[in-house]
């Protein structure tokens, strides 16, 4: 009978999700090093400025107002808030907490 060596026991690892001993990631190197830079994701930034600062305008009380998309969406939460719509008073009061956090 033949003596296994450490080379036999690694052999007989190799396999699905087993891949060889040198070509496994060394601790601490990443599994993508040339991936997804950093900041990156400043596209999705870019995309929802620009459909917030869409000018629209908005039919309110018989008048046409005009404004950004983000002035409407706020007019018409206040609104709800002010009428008594418990989820937009929540939402209001959230905004408002954070807006007076990030003045501090």
């Amino acid at each position: 009978m033949t003596e296994k060596t450490a080379n036999d026991n690694a052999a007989a690892t190799i396999g699905n999700k087993n891949p060889p001993l040198a070509s496994r990631f060394k601790p601490g190197q990443s599994g993508n090093p040339a991936g997804r830079p950093k900041g990156s994701g400043l596209l999705r930034e870019a995309l929802l400025k620009a459909a917030l600062e869409e000018r629209t305008n908005k039919e309110w009380q018989g008048k046409t107002q005009k404004g950004s998309a983000l002035q409407v969406l706020l007019h018409d939460c206040f609104h709800r808030a002010i009428n008594g719509d418990s989820k937009a008073t929540n939402q209001v009061l959230s905004l408002a907490m954070r807006l007076l956090d990030d003045s501090e």
